[in-house]
């Protein structure tokens, strides 16, 4: 059963008194007749022209939130893609580096900040070497328009200086590299995508910027690597993830981020990798 809260696919019904249940889908099948849960909730499609349609859009979203947040609770005894706690704690980037930095992983000399003397001095110790931005969350108006991980220059982040100020970002070191991988763990298997980001300049430095380029290969990593990004799912309760990780010029692995409700099918496609099957498997709790 599909539940797509902006589709058109019977919504949902909860009667609370007497006798509280809930029913999902066109079919209404009751809440208890469900063996696993799937959380693979999608950002709904924003056409705002005016202000006040984006607080119209902005209540909507929490009205759902409101009422998953609800079904979250009524599910903690299912089996969970993932676990709705975990993933949004997983979800955290400053999270995710702290841990990866336990775990062993290399991660990028970071600094989390909206001082922006903090952050002009971060720069200028990067010794010659270029830093970038990162948000926290996307960003992405009205126009389609998305924010990406950008290189920001000591000499141009003068104009910016209000901005920066707004509220902290994630200020990094570039690392040059010879690739990227891409590695979406399903349940303890890992199916590694090598990435070869040089289509142009700004996908060298993201490469969702020309994500449907052909850039994409079969990979492999170290059982090191491996080991350290199961341990890292493990500790975060996860049981699907996607991984991004780089290969500097020197071969050493950094971890950059991990998504824990990531895409794959646009790779599945490409590459015929069995991450759907595999998933279908494990909400099925078959080996």
């Amino acid at each position: 059963m599909i539940f797509d809260p902006f589709g058109s696919d019977g919504g949902i019904s909860s009667s609370i008194a007497p006798g509280a249940s809930v029913r999902v889908g066109r079919a209404q099948v009751p809440l208890g007749d469900f063996r696993s849960v799937w959380w693979r909730q999608k950002p709904r499609s924003v056409s705002a022209r005016t202000a006040v349609d984006l607080y119209d859009d902005n209540f909507i979203n929490k009205e759902w939130n409101y009422f998953a947040n609800f079904l979250s609770a009524e599910t903690t005894q299912m089996f969970s893609v993932n676990d709705r706690d975990r993933a949004n704690y997983a979800d955290n980037k400053i999270t995710q580096l702290k841990i990866a930095d336990e775990i062993g992983f290399k991660i990028p000399p970071t600094l989390i900040s909206n001082n922006y003397e903090e952050i002009c001095e971060f720069i200028d110790n990067n010794k010659g070497s270029r830093s970038v931005y990162k948000s926290f969350t996307p960003y992405m108006p009205p126009n389609g328009l998305m924010t990406y991980t950008t290189v920001i220059e000591r000499k141009s982040l003068n104009k910016f200086r209000e901005l920066v100020g707004s509220a902290p970002g994630i200020y990094q070191a570039y690392i040059p590299k010879d690739c990227e991988y891409r590695v979406t763990v399903v349940g303890e298997e890992c199916f590694v995508v090598k990435i070869l980001a040089n289509t142009s300049a700004e996908a060298m430095v993201d490469w969702r910027r020309d994500v449907f380029s052909d850039m994409y290969t079969l990979g492999t990593i170290d059982p090191d690597v491996k080991d350290k990004i199961l341990r890292m799912n493990r500790r975060l309760g996860l049981c699907f993830a996607a991984y991004d990780l780089i290969q500097g010029r020197n071969g050493e692995i950094t971890f950059l981020e991990l998504n824990p409700s990531g895409q794959w099918l646009w790779l599945e496609e490409r590459l015929k990798l069995p991450v759907s099957y595999r998933l279908a498997c494990l909400l099925a709790k078959r080996e």
